[in-house]
């Protein structure tokens, strides 16, 4: 059994590595709409108490996550699971820790009518900017005016705008040999050698799959993950694989924040993940490779 899960992981490592790709440079998205989503993100109106917005824990400054150990809503209400980046979300294939939303759309309804965040269903945000200067600038972008779907496009809109290319990594891939470290080079070969790859591969490194948290070893987890949605006991633990684009800026780790340093959370992955035996300089010579991945924020 454990040689088919060797052979399976080396082959997903070989598939994996060819499947690294740069973050494209030019992002395509409707600016008129993105513009106006993006005053709604940062406007605390969008909130039923209008003390909070979008932005409340999305800080752009720290690549659209903030660095608490998992997220504080209304009222200080304290949330269970990390807050993730909203960094790249237009390349991503499902939402939420747990991929329990298809699209980025349908992601974004349940943010507003969760009681926690915005605390304000859609159509009831609808009624609400009737009386305020959206109404006009909703009529100019959008043909229905200002309606339930499209305000949620609005807010959509923005989110895909904001992308982070140009990373030290991604000139690296692009031919410039020189734009990362050979601490790093030698990092990205021990991010392949050990297995990392086999998850975490594709453009965002992550974010396409899921996994079993403590795959190779229990991590003690609380949250159930998957398994919550399913009630399925074969997605029991089992979460979305976290992208790696910026990850050196958005601690705290793991889906309930629990590791505040990259170099910990590396040691975790490979000891809980993979099962790996390291050694510190193995351990520095990846977070290395990982803060290439840095990218520069391009947004609206």
């Amino acid at each position: 059994m454990k040689f088919k899960i060797l052979v399976a992981l080396f082959s997903s490592v070989l598939m994996a590595y060819e499947l690294i790709t740069p973050i494209p440079k030019v992002n395509i998205y409707n600016k008129q709409i993105a513009k106006l989503g993006k005053r709604l993100f940062y406007d605390p109106v969008i909130s039923k108490s209008n003390k909070i917005s979008c932005a409340s824990c999305h800080i752009k400054s720290e690549y659209f996550t903030n660095h608490l150990k998992t997220a504080i809503g209304i009222n200080g209400y304290v949330f269970s699971r990390n807050t993730m980046s909203l960094v790249n979300e237009k390349y991503k294939y499902f939402y939420e820790w747990d991929g329990r939303y298809k699209t980025l759309e349908e992601c974004v309804g349940a943010a507003l009518k969760d009681q926690h965040e915005t605390n304000i269903l859609p159509k009831e945000l609808v009624i609400k900017l009737q009386n305020t200067k959206y109404k006009h600038m909703f009529e100019k972008v959008f043909k229905d005016g200002l309606n339930e779907k499209n305000l949620i496009l609005a807010f959509s809109e923005y989110i895909k705008s904001i992308i982070t290319p140009n990373s030290p990594f991604d000139k690296f891939l692009t031919g410039d040999k020189n734009a990362i470290s050979k601490k790093a080079k030698k990092g990205y070969e021990l991010f392949i050698s050990k297995g990392c790859v086999a998850c975490h591969n594709g453009m965002l490194l992550g974010a396409n799959v899921v996994a079993k948290f403590g795959f190779m070893k229990s991590a003690d987890s609380k949250d159930k993950g998957r398994f919550l949605i399913t009630n399925n006991p074969k997605d029991l633990y089992y979460f979305k694989v976290p992208s790696l684009r910026n990850v050196a800026k958005t601690y705290p780790y793991m889906h309930d924040g629990r590791i505040k340093s990259l170099k910990e959370a590396v040691k975790f992955m490979l000891r809980y993940q993979l099962y790996k035996i390291y050694t510190e300089e193995e351990v520095d010579c990846i977070v290395e490779f990982l803060k290439t991945l840095t990218g520069e924020i391009n947004e609206e």
